[in-house]
């Protein structure tokens, strides 16, 4: 399941251009097109996303509370609004951050960005030049801009739902 592509699977399932559509919306929260993206992924991606995380039926902010809840009580801190500036490193480990609303010392760092933009933060760079080639080779993945409104006139929307809006049904263009 994680050598066949979502695009192949859908492909044999229906000529739907409709339903392919459908079937590929959920692309957009991840950023990865259906042609390069494992089925096997997109099946746990969608499943957790339709039925909520494993162990989660409340919301659809449950995991992420749960994971700060984990991170606090494990001596972690949490910033929001701080850009890391650079990531000092200490042989192979990174030994502090500089943000810009100050610095901090840290025995973990979890960084949820790409590899790329990462690694171009480490001083001094611990990794080889061979391995900083290959990560340069990496090819970007599409993002999503995100957006919460409210619609005037007022739409009968269920408050408790996430709607998708796209501008074409066309599978190839989403």
């Amino acid at each position: 399941l994680l050598e066949i592509s979502l695009q192949t699977v859908v492909s044999k399932l229906t000529a739907n251009r409709d339903l392919q559509a459908v079937l590929y919306a959920y692309c957009a929260l991840h950023g990865v097109v259906p042609k390069d993206l494992p089925f096997g992924l997109h099946a746990v991606v969608t499943d957790s996303l339709v039925r909520g995380a494993y162990g989660f039926r409340t919301s659809g902010n449950a995991l992420a509370e749960s994971f700060v809840e984990r991170l606090k009580q494990l001596g972690g801190e949490l910033f929001l609004r701080t850009k890391v500036t650079k990531l000092e490193t200490s042989g192979d480990s990174v030994s502090r951050v500089i943000t810009n609303n100050g610095e901090f010392e840290a025995n973990w760092v979890v960084g949820g960005i790409h590899p790329k933009s990462l690694f171009s933060l480490l001083d001094p760079n611990p990794l080889s030049p061979a391995f900083r080639g290959r990560v340069e080779q990496l090819e970007e993945s599409m993002g999503i801009f995100g957006l919460y409104a409210v619609c005037q006139p007022k739409l009968e929307l269920h408050p408790g739902r996430n709607y998708y809006f796209f501008d074409s049904a066309n599978p190839d263009s989403m």
